[in-house]
């Protein structure tokens, strides 16, 4: 599938300089990866069709459960403080004016 020589395009191209200990892993590493991409490209139409059902969205459709807004008092009311319909909280920055 890949050739040594094809290793050593893809460092010129990346602008790497690799050992040739790290162009045989290199070859090794990517050979592994192409002929995984070919067995998976081999899959059968039918095989594709069987899996189709599982293939599919599991997801709850992207709708709104509540209207806006609907939680809001709820929660603003269990704060400790607000301040102009927002929750107050201990200044944790000092002040950001010079």
């Amino acid at each position: 599938m890949i050739k040594r020589e094809d290793i050593d395009k893809l460092a010129a191209l990346a602008r790497l300089r690799l050992s040739e200990e790290e162009k045989e892993t290199f070859f090794q590493e990517i050979d592994s990866i192409l002929s995984y991409v070919a067995q998976v490209q081999k899959v059968s139409l039918e095989t594709k069709e069987e899996l189709a059902p599982h293939l599919s969205n599991v997801l709850r459709k992207d709708v709104e459960s509540h209207p806006p807004a609907f939680f809001t008092e709820s929660l603003l009311a269990q704060a400790p403080e607000l301040r102009n319909n927002f929750i107050k909280v201990k200044r944790i920055l000092g002040s950001l004016e010079p």
